[in-house]
């Protein structure tokens, strides 16, 4: 087949892609990355990807004799196949890139088929209109070819709960958690001073809340749009691997994908970073600056939580401690005014977070 079939995709609007109002389709080529570990970019926050590539199916995707400039194509969010078509098939999920083929690049970028590949792709999004932020997000309609690389006809996707309200302050806060967390697990392994530490993670709040100041910014057509954009912006930022991203990307439901972004993080900071960090807790604990009341706490004394802007001030009984180990102290609370059992930080950032009830010793 030849590739001017979808030689003008690149230069139409996205945004009849992404809109849901809006059903035109476009035939675009389809990267299967057939078990190659190639990263995809899922977000304006993510540097560009170089993929180094040996398969001939994939070479062919990108050499294009009749004009020049970046291809623009769909990954394919899905395990590879042995079949004809590689993985595509109707109802596979893509995410929108451009890539062109570069002459030379630093070794330490490349990825894909280690040192074996003989041509280097540099591949970015395609960022939708609407938000310029998130990569365009297509579902396959039809195959239209299949050699030397599929061929298909997309449509852009949505998430089917598009007007299902979330709460999104469990994700901020979280995903600074993490930041903040590995700042300072850096910051004990490099010996840094709780100065040096501190000046780091001032910057790091200030980074993200730029970046959850554009989520406010931005006049989004759906409630679906805002949680894809901060769908996306999680995933980048926690560097997750192509099988995750791929069946985040592929999910149906916004809300389900926040949950099980918000999952990965608080599981990260809860867990793995607890793990890492317990041969340091004693020098984390400094540069956290855990408040002596917080390790005085002991199990049946009642406290008041912040929870958000609407539940403010909530009080709780502690049920459980883990730390200070690893840039973390994790209180384990059962909430008065409905039993629910959540565990929360006490230090770091949000050391400011947690107040005795009135009276306790």
């Amino acid at each position: 087949m030849s590739t001017s079939s979808f030689s003008s995709t690149r230069r139409m609007s996205w945004r009849s892609l992404h809109s849901s109002s809006t059903k035109l389709a476009a035939s675009v080529p389809i990267f299967d990355p057939a078990g190659f570990d190639y990263s995809v970019p899922t977000s304006s926050l993510s540097p560009p990807r170089y993929w180094q590539l040996k398969m001939e199916a994939h070479k062919k995707l990108f050499q294009r004799e009749e004009e020049e400039g970046p291809v623009t194509f769909g990954f394919l969010c899905a395990p590879p196949s042995s079949s004809l078509t590689f993985g595509v098939t109707p109802g596979s999920t893509a995410i929108l890139c451009t890539g062109i083929i570069e002459a030379s690049v630093d070794p330490e970028d490349l990825e894909g088929d280690d040192s074996e590949g003989d041509m280097v792709v540099r591949v970015s999004p395609v960022l939708d209109d609407e938000t310029a932020t998130s990569p365009v997000r297509v579902e396959v309609k039809e195959v239209t070819g299949t050699f030397p690389f599929s061929v298909c006809e997309v449509e852009g996707k949505e998430d089917e709960d598009g007007e299902i309200d979330w709460d999104e302050e469990s994700f901020i806060s979280g995903m600074l958690d993490l930041m903040v967390d590995e700042a300072c697990a850096s910051g004990v392994e490099e010996e840094m001073t709780s100065e040096e530490v501190d000046d780091i993670i001032e910057c790091i709040t200030g980074e993200w809340g730029a970046i959850v100041s554009s989520y406010s910014d931005i006049s989004y057509t759906t409630k679906a749009s805002r949680r894809w954009h901060m769908a996306c912006d999680g995933m980048e930022l926690l560097d997750l691997d192509n099988t995750e991203v791929a069946r985040l990307v592929e999910m149906g439901s916004g809300v389900g994908r926040m949950v099980e972004i918000e999952g990965i993080v608080r599981t990260r900071v809860r867990q793995g970073k607890l793990a890492k960090g317990a041969g340091v807790d004693l020098e984390v604990s400094k540069v956290l600056a855990v408040p002596e009341a917080a390790r005085m706490l002991k199990v049946g004394d009642r406290v008041q939580y912040y929870w958000n802007e609407e539940y403010e001030w909530c009080e709780a009984e502690v049920v459980g401690k883990e730390g200070p180990v690893g840039g973390e102290f994790v209180v384990e609370l059962r909430f008065v005014s409905d039993g629910e059992v959540h565990k929360v930080s006490f230090g770091g950032e949000d050391k400011a977070r947690w107040r005795p009830v009135e009276g306790m010793k």
